[in-house]
């Protein structure tokens, strides 16, 4: 078979891959109803023309068209990326996936569009698919090895997952590869013109105003290469090299000067220094961090596939006398990127989610997949590998997905369909002794899912909420979500002077909500 026919392969069995992710997509894409609070945040801070939603006003009724309002885009504000730009300066996030974000909901105009930001996700995944055959092509030399890891990652469960949760996480692993895929195509072959350092500033600018942690990575692939010089005495590259890395820093504060105040002064910020510094805790964290890559991408087959591959390299030992160094030197930088990004993530990230885990989702897979089929195919036909391999990762990754769609949303709220049905048409009021934006968030959609919108309102316990016994003076019953530790006697007797309760029936609880059916008549 020539080049060109070989070329013409690839292209077609990779397009089939990006419309097996389509299908597969779309298949879980149409059941997610549900948009966990950073997720609706998504859309507001795109698109909220007025406010930020921790800045909702307090006490008020607010209906389905107040909650539209705020996450949809506004009469003569469609493409007006001030608003994404301007929000995102209050929040801690950069914009750029944001813009994008108001592109979209500019063609739906007071529509909020789950399948737009899932689409969006679906097409950096697409980007990823290509970019990941291209690194893993040049790590192993071998065009199979690159097809079967982009395609077995394309349509694993964590790739799904990061499709449907519409956050910035699945553009950061498209651009990460991008980041990595020059250094693999220009950094290695010692192509360093004016070029190469245009492609890896870019890629450094546009990841870095994606989000604030793409600069893990690029520190510890700088860290590497910039040893790499020096070993080597390219002088004159490492001096062109530091000048691209300064140059980025200022290109992306010049566009986003308000990165600045986020990284060193926001509570961000802080508390991922106060994390780093502090002692205990960090095996928990580490545990907890293994267990969701074991889950999202191996299916809970991890540990079998290590010992696996564990015993495949004395094998390989055994039959070559010497370990591959040579051979697999392409492969050192992402494997040390990718185990330093996931260890200081695991020390510094404000909770452990998978989400921070997402953009090296497909570094896991090239070095896993393909370590293990290149390893195998020292050992038996190259061709019997690849099938041996494609068994092994397909059986972990259609169980996991088989098990339902991925679905980024908090288990407790989903447990809760029957009472939000039952009561689906009864005013709501939330209540607690502080306005936490998260858990209010968590509370609508978790009304909004089932019925569509609850009139709800929020009140602080120190306030009162006139609007509200306005809003219900006729109304024999009205449910009660207290997001407290417990309905103590403070906000017992709060909440009987503000609804007027005659009674307090316990619905429901879990985390630190009770719920009761307060009785007015």
């Amino acid at each position: 078979m020539t080049e060109k026919k070989k070329t013409l392969l690839i292209c077609g069995l990779l397009l089939a891959v990006c419309l097996l992710e389509l299908l597969l997509g779309w298949q879980y894409g149409r059941q997610k109803t549900y948009l966990m609070c950073d997720e609706l945040f998504t859309y507001t801070s795109s698109n909220n023309a007025e406010i930020q939603a921790f800045d909702m006003p307090l006490n008020e009724w607010l209906d389905r068209d107040w909650f539209l309002s705020q996450s949809t885009v506004t009469e003569g504000h469609a493409f007006d990326y001030a608003i994404p730009y301007r929000n995102q300066e209050a929040d801690v996030h950069p914009p750029f996936y944001y813009f994008l974000m108001h592109t979209l909901s500019s063609l739906v105009p007071g529509k909020l569009s789950i399948p737009a930001g899932v689409g969006l996700n679906l097409c950096f995944l697409w980007g990823s698919t290509i970019l990941l055959y291209l690194v893993t092509k040049g790590i192993f030399g071998s065009r199979r090895i690159g097809l079967l890891v982009s395609a077995l990652f394309g349509i694993s469960y964590g790739a799904m997952n990061m499709i449907l949760f519409v956050r910035m996480y699945a553009m950061f692993a498209f651009l990460l590869l991008a980041h990595v895929y020059v250094y693999q195509r220009l950094v290695e072959k010692r192509e360093l013109t004016w070029k190469t350092f245009l492609l890896l500033g870019i890629t450094l600018v546009c990841g870095v105003l994606t989000h604030y942690y793409f600069i893990l990575p690029a520190c510890f692939l700088a860290v590497w290469y910039f040893v790499k010089f020096w070993m080597q005495k390219r002088w004159k590259e490492e001096c062109g090299y530091h000048v691209t890395l300064e140059l980025s820093a200022v290109a992306a504060l010049a566009i986003f000067p308000t990165m600045w105040q986020h990284i060193f002064n926001d509570y961000r910020g802080e508390g991922a220094r106060n994390n780093l510094v502090k002692l205990s805790g960090f095996g928990g964290s580490l545990k907890t961090m293994v267990k969701i890559l074991n889950d999202q991408l191996f299916g809970g087959w991890l540990f079998a596939i290590l010992t696996l591959a564990v015993l495949l390299l004395i094998v390989y030992l055994i039959k070559h006398r010497s370990f591959p160094w040579k051979e697999l030197d392409r492969l050192y930088p992402v494997v040390f990127m990718t185990l330093c990004y996931f260890l200081m993530v695991t020390k510094i990230a404000p909770y452990m989610t998978d989400r921070y885990l997402m953009p090296v989702y497909a570094f896991v897979y090239l070095i896993a997949v393909g370590g293990f089929a290149w390893l195998l195919g020292k050992l038996i036909r190259p061709g019997r590998a690849l099938a041996v391999c494609s068994a092994v990762f397909l059986a972990a990754t259609a169980g996991k997905l088989a098990q339902g769609a991925p679905g980024y949303a908090y288990a407790d709220f989903q447990k809760h369909q029957a009472l939000a049905e039952e009561y689906g048409d009864t005013y709501c009021v939330y209540i607690d002794r502080e306005y936490n934006w998260w858990e209010y968030y968590g509370v609508i959609q978790l009304l909004q899912e089932y019925k569509g919108f609850y009139c709800i309102s929020y009140a602080a316990i120190t306030e009162d909420i006139p609007a509200a016994m306005e809003k219900f003076a006729d109304a024999d019953q009205v449910v009660v979500y207290v997001g407290d530790s417990e309905l103590n006697e403070e906000i017992t007797d709060y909440i009987s002077k503000t609804v007027g309760a005659v009674e307090m029936q316990p619905l429901d609880e879990f985390d630190r909500y009770h719920i009761y059916l307060a009785k007015l008549r």
